[in-house]
C-alpha cells in the first residue's frame, strides 16, 4: 500500500511525548520506521489540482496522485472531504485507524 503522510504528522510526536495517543507508542515507532524505509520523493510537477475547501491542502491529495497513492494518513480528515477524494480514488484516515485496519 502506497500513502501520503499529512504533513501535520510531526503531531504524533507533540501526542507521544505528552503521553495522549490513540494507539500504543510501539505502533508510532512501526509508522517512523515505515517511513525511513519506504518513503519517497515526489519531484515531478504535479497537474492535477483537487479543490479541497482549504486549497493550502491540495498539495497533499496532488502527491498522493503523482505518487499513485491510495491512502492519505492525516489528524486533519475533515479536511478532505470524502466527495473529492472520491474522484481520485484517494481516502483519508487517522494514523490510528491506518495503524488498525492493517496499514503498517
Amino acid at each position: 500500500m502506497r500513502v501520503v503522510v499529512d504533513t501535520n504528522i510531526g503531531k504524533i510526536e507533540d501526542k507521544v511525548q505528552d503521553g495522549f495517543l490513540d494507539f500504543p507508542v510501539e505502533y508510532y515507532l512501526r509508522i517512523v520506521k515505515a517511513l525511513i524505509q519506504n518513503g519517497i520523493q515526489i519531484q515531478r510537477p504535479i497537474l492535477n489540482r483537487p479543490a479541497l475547501p482549504d486549497n493550502s491542502d491540495d498539495k497533499i491529495p496532488e502527491c498522493a496522485i503523482a505518487g499513485q497513492c491510495n491512502t492519505i494518513v492525516t489528524f486533519n480528515t475533515r479536511d478532505f472531504p470524502k466527495n473529492i477524494l472520491d474522484q481520485y480514488n484517494l481516502l483519508a484516515m487517522t494514523p490510528g485507524k491506518f495503524i488498525k485496519s492493517g496499514g503498517l
